[in-house]
């Protein structure tokens, strides 16, 4: 895959997990905290595939959700996503 096809595919990606980052915010403001919480797991997980992807490490992306990866490369993506999760929810929250 060229370099523009492969930064192509990461920006799809990214323009995904924006949306459903812009998504959870409102359900967060509005009050939906379970669904806000799942948007915001589904924009990280696609913000990971969009780093994947960039990286040229779109097969071991879907390598991943296939359950096809190795237990050390699937640790490592959970580890991150979790990681980002947590970084999204605390900046996002309106903790008083």
């Amino acid at each position: 895959m060229s370099d523009e096809a492969r930064l192509d595919r990461s920006r799809q990606w990214f323009d995904a997990a924006f949306d459903e980052l812009r998504a959870s915010k409102t359900l967060l403001y509005t009050g939906h905290y379970a669904q806000s919480c799942f948007y915001a797991q589904q924009s990280v997980e696609k913000a990971m595939k969009g780093i994947m992807a960039a990286d040229g490490k779109a097969d071991l992306c879907c390598a991943i959700a296939a359950g096809q990866a190795s237990p050390d490369a699937t640790a490592a993506a959970t580890s991150a996503s979790i990681i980002l999760f947590s970084i999204f929810f605390i900046a996002s929250s309106d903790i008083r």
